[in-house]
């Protein structure tokens, strides 16, 4: 009788120990969905930003052709003045 209570006793303590150990592994699993959804979070952002940055030095681009294309008008403009006068 006492073989079968320390034989059970030690089962008992493999399975509280494996408990553990389990609780650990979902606490870190846990961990780590989380720092791969915030990984994802920030490859987003990472892409959105060079979208941004690409964007940004094409509205640049624009501005700057908008602003020659402007001159280029007002200078077309008065040559047609030169011309009639």
């Amino acid at each position: 009788m006492r073989a079968d209570l320390t034989t059970l006793k030690k089962h008992c303590n493999t399975l509280q120990h494996t408990a553990i150990h389990y609780d650990t592994l979902h606490h870190t699993a846990t961990h780590c969905n989380t720092l791969q959804h915030t990984a994802t979070h920030c490859n987003t952002l990472q892409h959105t930003a060079i979208h941004y940055d690409t964007l940004h030095h094409t509205a640049t681009h624009c501005n700057t052709l908008q602003h020659t294309a402007t001159h280029c008008n007002t200078l077309q403009h008065s040559v047609a003045h030169c011309n009639t006068v």
